[in-house]
């Protein structure tokens, strides 16, 4: 989290802006919802957690084994942060754990614009921070992420070369791309690829949907349905976009199901406050924001996507998510390569039709790995030569609040100028 919680200031006026505009009734159940946030809010400022000889810890999330152990955990109810003053290897998910450690609350960013480890620990639901000193493994249950670390070991064994890409589709994992590739894609604009969110949950319902119509029924369909996508987004470490994702589909259903008045733009409101009462802070989750930003965008621009081919839909939708997402992206690279809408397009179908659903197919017949990490390295070709092209590179400075509205203000009287010539054409 780059201090970014001015994104949630933007977006927030977008849905309310919606709502009375399309439903002016419910101004005293918006009311309602906004007093609920706030008491949820204090909730999470108000729990703490009394200092203790020892405490009782339950690992609940990945760990991550570098020169020392580190994880997250559950402590009377409330998750924290853990990081071993030392390398464990033998701790697993689902162990509890009786500590002793210091309990400390992070640290405030002093320079803007730099990373708030603070806030990104709220974006999670984590207040604290406890570093062990030594630890005993009381005993063991499930854990989620039990399943996860031996889908993970099944990839490093079977799909070495390409354990990386698959890793990202299937886990979200991205932590085996080293830093000069994420940055490489920063930079071009093209990490929103390796986001699981709705590009992969609708693969996902492509195939199981094409399978149940042809073999079984609908209603089979929808049942599969409703048992792989939370399976998938449980694996994948639920993350803000395949939970938003996810959670359409399911609103989606429910509509049609019972014949419900609502709109795409209704469900998504639903599942942005209903996500909000989940994690208060979770607006400083840059891919939180950049989700519903651009989903929100895309459903508000329908009129522009009607009427025009497949190809004119795609490169009209590539360039709606740059628009929106540019000040976003510049306040955290501070830099944009002008290539990056004509890049895109070319990714956004070699990664649609080849890398994605290859990365599946691999997973299940793991013998296709070399011919996988070939077609990868086309791919990765492609990232690093346009990225050392720098005569289209603009460095750009986003320093408040106010140059975001005057923006989006600019970019939303245009739009509106423009479709309103359309009519009149």
């Amino acid at each position: 989290s780059y201090n970014t919680g001015f994104e949630f200031y933007i977006l927030l006026p977008v849905f309310m802006y919606y709502i009375f505009k399309k439903h002016k009734e419910i101004i005293l159940l918006i009311l309602i919802v906004v007093l609920l946030y706030y008491a949820r809010v204090s909730v999470f400022e108000l729990k703490t957690i009394d200092i203790q000889e020892s405490y009782k810890v339950k690992v609940i999330g990945s760990i991550t084994q570098k020169n020392k152990t580190s994880f997250v955990g559950k402590l009377n109810g409330s998750k924290v942060m853990v990081y071993l003053d030392y390398y464990d290897d033998e701790i697993l998910p689902g162990d509890r754990l009786e500590v002793k450690g210091i309990i400390e609350s992070p640290i405030e960013s002093t320079i803007p614009g730099t990373f708030n480890y603070k806030n990104y620990l709220k974006s999670k639901n984590i207040k604290n921070i406890l570093y062990v000193e030594e630890h005993t493994v009381v005993s063991h249950s499930f854990s989620i992420e039990t399943i996860r670390a031996k889908i993970s070991e099944y990839i490093d064994v079977n799909m070495p070369l390409s354990s990386a890409y698959v890793k990202t589709f299937i886990l979200a994992d991205k932590s085996e791309f080293d830093t000069d590739f994420k940055e490489k894609l920063n930079y071009l604009g093209v990490s929103h690829l390796f986001a699981v969110s709705g590009l992969h949950v609708g693969l996902v319902i492509l195939v199981v949907k094409s399978v149940s119509d042809r073999y079984f029924s609908k209603s089979i369909g929808n049942i599969l349905l409703f048992i792989l996508l939370p399976t998938y987004m449980l694996c994948a470490n639920s993350t803000s976009s395949i939970l938003r994702a996810t959670l359409m589909y399911g609103g989606y259903v429910i509509r049609e199901k019972y014949k419900l008045r609502i709109s795409s733009l209704d469900i998504l409101s639903i599942i942005f406050i209903g996500l909000l009462m989940y994690r208060p802070y979770y607006y400083y989750d840059v891919g939180f924001v950049l989700s519903f930003v651009v989903t929100c965008s895309i459903l508000m621009s329908k009129y522009l996507l009607k009427n025009v081919e497949k190809n004119t839909t795609i490169i009209r939708i590539t360039l709606i998510a740059f628009i929106v997402t540019l000040p976003i992206i510049l306040k955290l690279n501070y830099r944009i390569n002008l290539t990056t809408l004509f890049i895109n397009i070319i990714l956004i179908y070699y990664m649609t039709f080849i890398i994605l659903p290859m990365g599946y197919i691999t997973f299940a017949i793991p013998t296709l790995d070399r011919l996988y990490y070939a077609f990868i390295e086309i791919f990765e070709y492609v990232i690093v030569l346009v990225s050392n092209i720098n005569v289209f590179s603009v460095y750009i400075t986003i320093t408040s609040t106010i140059q975001i509205m005057i923006y989006y203000f600019l970019v939303f009287m245009l739009t509106a100028y423009w479709c309103s010539k359309r009519v009149r054409i």
